[in-house]
């Protein structure tokens, strides 16, 4: 099934949603003492810089892919990453180069564990 745009031209209907998980971190500039330092754009925390950023898409048929990036040249601490997304193989095609380290995640497990109040929307 898909939508008409012109006569004779389909397209597959998808739904995408997106957000992000959790404030990014970085090393304390000048101590490094003080450890880990949440990361914001604006005075006052007021907007954060994501550490994750997901994609959740699904398709009329049922079918449903997640993509989680890690917002960071560096890779992810594998024990968070695991603990956020069960990891599976990308669908073909799918370009994962880029900013950011991106790994592919099982739907259900994903939404369950992370935006449980996003079921049966996403």
């Amino acid at each position: 099934m898909g939508y008409y745009d012109q006569p004779g031209q389909t397209h597959d209907v998808l739904k995408v949603c997106t957000g992000v998980l959790g404030v990014q971190q970085l090393q304390h500039s000048s101590n490094q003492r003080a450890g880990l330092v949440s990361i914001y754009l604006y005075n006052n925390n007021q907007i954060p810089v994501p550490k994750w950023m997901y994609k959740i898409v699904s398709h009329l048929s049922g079918d449903k892919w997640v993509m989680l990036t890690y917002n960071d040249v560096n890779l992810p601490n594998l024990f968070d990453l695991n603990q956020i997304c069960d990891q599976i193989a990308c669908p073909h095609g799918l370009s994962r180069n880029g900013v950011g380290y991106t790994v592919c995640c099982r739907p259900i497990q994903f939404i369950r564990k992370n935006i449980a109040y996003l079921t049966g929307v996403c």
